[in-house]
């Protein structure tokens, strides 16, 4: 056989339009077509019962008061009077049903459109045969089937009834009513043509119907998604709004004041010298937080969780406590990190809420409270993660980096343990900018000059060669470590101290990443570019989680929390949320040791 031209295919498609419109709508459409048909079949109805009941009734009437000039015209008036008669019922019936209040008749209001087409149509095809008594037209039955198909619409099989049936009636009845050959199959080629004609018109305006519902539904689903983003939008707007207004208002009440208990919480923090017991369950903190019970523990402070009264939610409560003046510089770092977290926002990165002190001098931070587990729980119960997941992990990751870095803040501590897994979007939140600096700062107490900040694990290169000068990049080589570890199931160097694992980064070439062959093939490529020993090399956090987010989409990757298994879920907005905190160094020293 040939193969079908372009035209012929075309032509096909139409044809299959107009005789089954309807073929590829979904459960929503269809049931918005029905209930459009069944309406306009039922307005078509109260307009044509009670003109279709007035007409029935003069003709019959009229023709009984009409004296016939002979018996064959006389034969024709007792037909017509004897049809016209018969619809009167009909007409009447249809009028009530169509007049009827909604529910009320349900099963005889959907098919109001059958009642009028079939009998009519058929009716028409009589009228016709009767007619040939006097004549040979057969005007009654083209007029009858042009406004069936105009006039209602229904399903290509109830037309077909109409239609052809009444077609088959005229047909049938031919032999008996008109004797002539000639003049039978030149009025029956005439009633097949009109009717097809009738037929294409009742299926043209019903798929004319069928596009018209599809195109109304995409705009109504349209319009629904917009109302719901925009209320959406409105609602985050008011209470965004409730929440800036309500701190603002503190603020100004509590700058003057926090600022010189501030300076005395300070001076008792660096001059004690043992650390403070937790607070007990139901302390207040700055007559705004209700301790509810620890989270974590640390060489610096507690993590709690508590209730907001601000904003009437769950959060997480970090305090920090000094035991000696030395430990005054880790203060400094959480001071910073507060102000660097607050300064950064977006869904993968932890909210910081508020920073105060306590009436007794203690210095707190109210956090987002974070319900998941840390990637470092996951890899340890699960070490290489699936390749989608890995995939999206790294692409959320790099985008709260690339965030961070939009406002000129540097992690440089990221690692497992500073990212948590959620079920709720977008799968991830990164933890814990303790160690963070405004890019361009000049060091503050946090940080000594040439010092080295970090965990040695995860440490870029100039991290620990020129840590002074360590830039944005150092977030993209970690972030690159952990997709590795995540898919590897292992860091790229091997090592057992942090002198050594400092050195394998500075000196040491990586572990080639091996993966299987469900792996899209760039994604090696990626990685390794990622832990570049030069930062020229590596490609911004921005275009990491763009190529990251273009591999997960080919490979039909789902979010990131849809991947997030929650039989191991913990709360908390520390890095570990029980136990002692993941370990950071802060070091004198310029060299990998």
């Amino acid at each position: 056989m040939q193969p079908q031209s372009a035209g012929d295919r075309s032509l096909r498609d139409r044809v299959v339009e107009v005789f089954f419109p309807a073929r590829d709508l979904g459960a929503e459409e269809i049931e918005r077509l029905e209930q459009e048909r069944q309406h306009h079949n039922l307005r078509r109805a109260r307009l044509y019962a009670p003109l279709l009941l007035a007409v029935h009734v003069g003709i019959a009437t009229g023709q009984i008061l009409v004296a016939p000039s002979s018996p064959a015209e006389a034969y024709w008036r007792s037909g017509l009077v004897t049809l016209h008669a018969a619809m009167i019922p009909l007409s009447l019936f249809v009028g009530v049903v169509a007049f009827l209040p909604d529910r009320k008749a349900p099963f005889l209001q959907r098919r109001v459109g059958e009642m009028l087409a079939i009998p009519y149509a058929v009716w028409g095809a009589l009228l016709a045969l009767n007619a040939q008594r006097i004549h040979t037209a057969i005007n009654p039955y083209v007029m009858t089937i042009l406004a069936v198909a105009v006039g209602v619409r229904l399903r290509v099989v109830s037309h077909s009834i109409a239609l052809f049936g009444a077609l088959g009636v005229l047909l049938a009845g031919y032999p008996y009513v008109q004797p002539h050959d000639g003049i039978r199959r030149a009025t029956s080629l005439t009633a097949m043509g009109f009717t097809l004609i009738a037929f294409g018109i009742a299926r043209s305006s019903f798929s004319a119907l069928v596009r018209e519902v599809r195109a109304r539904v995409t705009v109504e689903r349209a319009n629904e998604t917009l109302e719901r983003r925009v209320a959406e939008q409105v609602s985050e707007i008011v209470a965004r709004a409730k929440e800036i207004e309500q701190l603002n208002f503190q603020l100004d009440e509590k700058v003057k004041e926090r600022s010189r208990e501030l300076s005395v919480a300070l001076s008792r923090l660096a001059e004690a010298h043992a650390v403070a017991p937790p607070l007990p369950s139901g302390t207040v903190l700055g007559e705004r937080v209700v301790i509810e019970r620890p989270l974590g523990f640390g060489g610096m402070g507690v993590v709690y969780r508590g209730h907001d009264r601000v904003i009437d939610r769950p959060v997480a409560i970090k305090m920090v406590q000094a035991a000696t003046a030395q430990e005054l510089d880790g203060l400094y770092r959480f001071l910073r990190e507060a102000s660097a977290a607050a300064s950064v926002r977006h869904p993968a990165i932890v909210r910081s809420l508020h920073v105060d002190v306590s009436e007794d001098g203690r210095l707190f931070q109210i956090l987002e409270l974070v319900e998941g587990e840390t990637l470092a729980a996951r890899l340890g119960s699960e070490p290489t993660l699936p390749v989608t997941m890995g995939l999206r992990i790294g692409a959320t990751l790099a985008d709260a980096l690339a965030a961070a870095h939009a406002a000129g803040i540097v992690h440089r501590d990221v690692k497992p343990s500073n990212v948590m897994l959620t079920s709720t979007a977008p799968g991830l939140k990164l933890l814990d900018f303790g160690v963070s600096k405004l890019h361009g700062a000049l060091p503050t107490g946090s940080t000594r000059s040439g010092a080295i900040v970090g965990t040695p694990e995860y440490m870029a290169p100039e991290q620990i060669l020129d840590p002074e000068h360590a830039a944005e990049k150092v977030d993209v080589y970690a972030a690159g470590l952990i997709v590795y570890q995540a898919l590897a199931g292992r860091l790229p160097f091997q090592a057992k101290s942090p002198a050594a694992w400092m050195r394998a980064h500075a000196e040491s070439v990586p572990e080639p990443l091996v993966l299987g062959a469900e792996a899209p093939a760039e994604l090696v490529g990626l990685v390794m570019q990622c832990l570049a020993k030069d930062p020229a090399a590596r490609p911004s956090a921005a275009e990491v989680a763009a190529a990251f987010g273009v591999l997960a989409d080919a490979c039909s990757a789902q979010p990131l929390e849809e991947q997030v298994s929650t039989r191991t879920v913990r709360e908390s907005a520390l890095p570990n949320p029980v136990g002692p905190l993941s370990p950071t160094l802060v070091a004198g020293t310029t060299g990998p040791g």
